[in-house]
């Protein structure tokens, strides 16, 4: 998720061994972490002066969230009423959630309704939604990958 305000962010090493090499790893660790967040900031600050309309969000929900074709699709009423849920979602968390609040309609406050909308709506009332949720940190969520490159688009 974009704003990292609030995270805790915590590094724990084993209390034996060379102390030394610890203090180096600990060293390499910071100086990651600081320029994640010199990058995070620089890219936030872009995504910030991308403007956008209520169009243009409502578009790219929709692209998000694509209709299958009638014909393709077993279960067309339910897939399509899934979908519906999905977008009012998604829209209902760009428009209303508190800590966007303060965001003009731009990539950043887009980025971080689709991030925000990722991480709370990730299967966990599933069978795998535990490792669902695993490897969408691991290897990232397409849904937030899609979102940035229509966003950067503009």
């Amino acid at each position: 998720n974009l704003p990292l305000a609030d995270a805790t962010r915590a590094f724990r090493c084993k209390h034996s061994g060379d102390p030394m090499r610890k203090i180096k790893e600990a060293q390499e660790i910071l100086l990651t972490g600081s320029e994640y967040m010199t990058s995070l900031q620089k890219e936030a600050e872009e995504l910030n002066k991308i403007k956008l309309t209520g169009q243009q969000v409502q578009t790219f929900i929709e692209r998000l969230f694509p209709m299958p074709n009638e014909e393709d699709e077993k279960g067309y009423k339910k897939v399509k009423d899934n979908i519906l849920i999905r977008r009012v979602q998604m829209m209902s968390v760009f428009l209303e959630k508190e800590d966007l609040a303060n965001f003009d309609f731009n990539g950043y406050r887009f980025m971080s309704a689709v991030t925000d909308w990722v991480d709370h709506n990730d299967g966990r009332k599933t069978a795998n939604g535990a490792y669902n949720r695993y490897m969408s940190v691991i290897s990232g969520s397409p849904l937030v990958d899609m979102a940035y490159k229509m966003v950067k688009s503009i």
